[in-house]
């Protein structure tokens, strides 16, 4: 793995941990080695918060920009067991978009 992918998953952990405070979460004391790691992870988690932290869950994926259209659809679903799965994909990737418009910012990009 790259320092810029390795730099990516410490980077994300971060803003992830910071987003999901009010769920208390956990995620500054891991180190995930890479975005594998860090998605299973945090599938385990959305899973857990859906059984129990729904309403909170709900609200930090809006504050952190989640599409609410893709959350609909993703609850309209008949099966919902690969929700946590896909709401980890759809945090990674804003995440990963919020750094990537900051990276370009700092170095005047846009």
């Amino acid at each position: 793995m790259g320092v810029k992918e390795q730099t990516d998953v410490s980077e994300i952990t971060g803003i992830i941990a910071k987003d999901f405070i009010q769920l208390s979460t956990n995620f500054e004391m891991v180190r995930f080695d890479n975005l594998a790691q860090l998605k299973e992870e945090l599938t385990k988690k959305i899973a857990a918060w859906m059984d129990h932290r729904f309403d909170l869950l709900l609200s930090t994926l809006y504050r952190i920009d989640i599409d609410e259209k893709r959350i609909e659809e993703l609850f309209a679903a008949d099966n919902r067991e690969y929700i946590p799965s896909a709401l980890a994909d759809l945090i990674i990737q804003r995440q990963l978009m919020k750094i990537n418009f900051r990276r370009k910012y700092k170095e005047g990009k846009l």
